[in-house]
Parts: structure tokens; C-alpha cells; sequence
């Protein structure tokens, strides 16, 4: 078995409004990752996440599932939810052992109620987040009114750091707006994104903020440096494109958040009582083990089933 430092570890939380495609976007991380050999779907009843016979009947998610892969020497245990508010508890639950959200939308449908009330609860608990817009190859798939939506509801502090090639049935991939060359009819929108981009994170450093006043641009390695910072204080959520089913853009949204996703270690600690004496417990190997229970189930094969970080 791979052993794995804490700060080889990344804890994420699925989040969105019901059929926004979480558990989809679960299979496709799974099979980027090489965790599974073909991706599953919703309609076959065939996911990783959702096992129980209820969630074949009703092709929806009820409870949290917890999905281990590894992507490139980083374990990510990847937690899937579920989007209907009737099952609330389950993501109170995931919320309390993931570091960081991957908040999910569908492009065709934008800012949903689920999406807005997930990103209350973050903000709330101060929990680092990436939004993921999903379903980009999906008919009335419409990234820069969801886009607008974000930035409307969410604040200034969501900021695209890749753009969609294409839209609907032409949709072909993504291009970034940290580095590299934007590709052929795509530079103006580049620009606009990569503007957007800068002053996010400028906002991260006063030395970035002075140097975006003085020349109203900053440097690819200034963008990854202050995204690094940004993400990891709540200051700045990246914003992604892609697409679950054909797995375009997973790569990216992987990359992110092994980038500027904080590690366990990362994290401030954890608030607890021992002995009558308030104590704060760090994600440290080689202290005493300290563990919270985040959910217990009943299997009917092998009984309880506790879930810990």
C-alpha cells in the first residue's frame, strides 16, 4: 500500500444543486486518476458513490461516499454528496472532514439554489473553494452568463483561471489563463479573464497589489504565487470549465487542487477539550492519534461502519 505525508493529502467536498453532475464529475476524477477503468453513469447505476439500491431506483445521490485517488503523488479523497436539501445532514457531515469545496454547476442551467446555499456554508466555515462549471458539451450550455452569475452572487473573488474552447457540441477543451498561448479567436476573451484573474489576486499581497496598480498586469508566476495564497485564505475561488462526460477540463480541475488546495497541515487545528483544558489538535503524524467521526452507517454484511479523519 502507498504511504502518503500529510502534506501529500488533499480533502475535498463535492458540492452543488441536484443533477448538476457531482456524482459524474466523481466518476471522471476517478478515471483520470486510473482509481477506475471506465467511468460509470448515473442512468446505468453503475457509480462509485451511489451503491445502495435507492440510488439506482431514484438515479440520485443520498448519502456521502468517500472516493480515495491519487494524482501525480497526491492523495485526494474526494467526497461525494448529496444535492437534494432533504438529505442536509450528509453534507454537514462531509463539510466537517473535508480542507477544502469543489463547488460543481451545469453551464446550461448557471447558479442554482443548491449551488448558493453551498457557498453560504463555506464562507460560513471559512473553507477553501474551486467552482467547477460543468456540462460545457451540454445543449444551452452558456459559460458566460454563468460566469456573470458567479461573479454576481459569489463576488469579484471568483476569477476563471481556464476558459471553455467552444460551446455545446463544439466544445473541445480548455484553454488556460495563467500560462501558455491562447489559442487561435480567443485572445480578447483571454485578456479579459486574465485581467479579472490579476486583480484577484492581487488583493492576496501587498507587494502584488502594488505592482498590479503600477502596471496593471502581473506575471504567470506572480498569478500561480498569489492563487496560492489566495485560495488557501478564501481571498480568491478559481473558477474552472470542462465537462464530466467527456472528461475534458478534469485534468485541470485535478491540477488545481493539488496546487492550491492546502493540505491537512495546512490548516489551522482543531478546537477540542481534554481534560477540562481547551486544546488545539494539528494534522501531525507523529502526535498522539486524535480522530472525529464524520458518519456511521449500518451493512448489512459487515454491520457498523464508522467513517473517521
Amino acid at each position: 500500500m502507498d504511504q502518503f505525508t500529510t502534506q501529500q493529502i488533499r480533502n475535498v467536498v463535492l458540492l452543488a444543486h441536484s443533477g448538476a453532475g457531482k456524482t459524474s464529475l466523481a466518476e471522471a476524477m476517478l478515471h483520470a486518476t486510473q482509481a477506475i477503468n471506465r467511468p460509470g453513469r448515473v442512468e446505468d447505476g453503475n457509480t462509485a458513490s451511489d451503491f445502495e439500491p435507492e440510488e439506482h431506483r431514484r438515479q440520485t445521490s443520498l448519502q456521502l461516499a468517500v472516493l480515495p485517488c491519487v494524482w501525480k503523488g497526491v492523495k485526494i479523497n474526494v467526497i461525494d454528496t448529496p444535492g437534494y436539501a432533504d438529505f442536509l445532514g450528509e453534507t454537514v457531515s462531509a463539510l466537517r472532514a473535508a480542507d477544502a469545496a469543489v463547488i460543481v454547476l451545469s453551464a446550461p442551467s448557471g447558479v442554482e439554489v443548491g449551488a448558493e446555499i453551498a457557498w453560504q456554508r463555506v464562507r460560513d466555515r471559512g473553507i477553501p473553494t474551486i467552482v467547477f462549471v460543468n456540462k460545457m458539451d451540454r445543449e444551452h450550455a452558456d459559460y458566460e452568463a454563468t460566469m456573470a452569475q458567479v461573479r454576481s452572487r459569489f463576488g469579484s473573488r471568483c476569477a476563471p483561471i481556464n476558459l471553455p474552447i467552444g460551446a455545446e457540441s463544439s466544445f473541445s477543451g480548455v484553454a488556460s489563463c495563467v500560462s501558455g498561448s491562447a489559442p487561435a479567436g480567443m485572445e480578447d476573451a483571454i485578456a479579459t479573464a486574465k485581467d479579472q484573474l490579476g486583480e484577484a489576486v492581487a488583493e492576496t499581497d501587498d507587494d502584488l497589489t502594488m505592482k498590479f496598480l503600477d502596471e496593471g498586469e502581473l506575471s504567470d508566476e506572480e498569478i500561480a504565487q498569489g492563487l496560492s495564497i489566495g485560495v488557501r485564505t478564501g481571498q480568491t475561488v478559481p473558477v474552472l470549465a470542462g465537462s464530466s462526460t467527456t472528461e475534458m477540463g478534469i485534468g485541470e480541475l485535478m491540477d488545481a487542487i493539488v496546487s492550491y488546495i492546502p493540505s491537512p497541515a495546512d490548516v489551522p487545528g482543531v478546537k477540542a477539550t481534554k481534560g477540562g483544558t481547551d486544546v488545539e489538535l494539528t494534522a501531525d503524524a507523529n502526535g498522539p492519534l486524535a480522530a472525529f467521526i464524520f458518519k456511521t452507517t449500518a451493512d448489512p454484511f459487515v454491520g457498523k461502519l464508522s467513517f473517521f479523519r
